[in-house]
């Protein structure tokens, strides 16, 4: 199936409070039929893990400290107007960062390839 490579980098935090990443990709509605944006993500109205996002798919990277992290989620649903949301964790597993991009088209059998900026909270 499909495959995102993400180039994710951090801005606000230093390379060492990073060291884990956790990312999805989200249809662009809720099991309720609302819209889904970043913007919601961003301000904490939604929960990426709760029941009312539908995640198409997540993945999981540790960061090497001083690189850019790649992080491959493979066999994706394709279709228009995809976000991708990722959070960013501390060495306790607490949650320090985020990033999202949205309006993500995923091509059947093709490498989408995006940035993705993770924002210290």
């Amino acid at each position: 199936g499909p495959i995102v490579s993400m180039r994710v980098s951090v801005s606000g935090l230093s390379s060492d409070e990073v060291s884990s990443l956790e990312a999805f990709v989200f249809a662009p509605r809720l099991s309720d039929d609302t819209i889904l944006t970043c913007t919601g993500l961003r301000a904490d109205l939604l929960d990426p893990r709760g029941d009312a996002v539908v995640a198409l798919a997540t993945g999981v990277a540790n960061v090497v400290p001083g690189e850019a992290s790649q992080l491959r989620i493979d066999g994706i649903e394709e279709g228009v107007d995809r976000i991708v949301y990722i959070d960013s964790f501390d060495a306790n597993a607490a949650q320090n960062g985020r990033g999202c991009v949205d309006r993500v088209r995923i091509t059947g059998g093709e490498l989408t390839e995006i940035e993705v900026v993770v924002s210290g909270r």
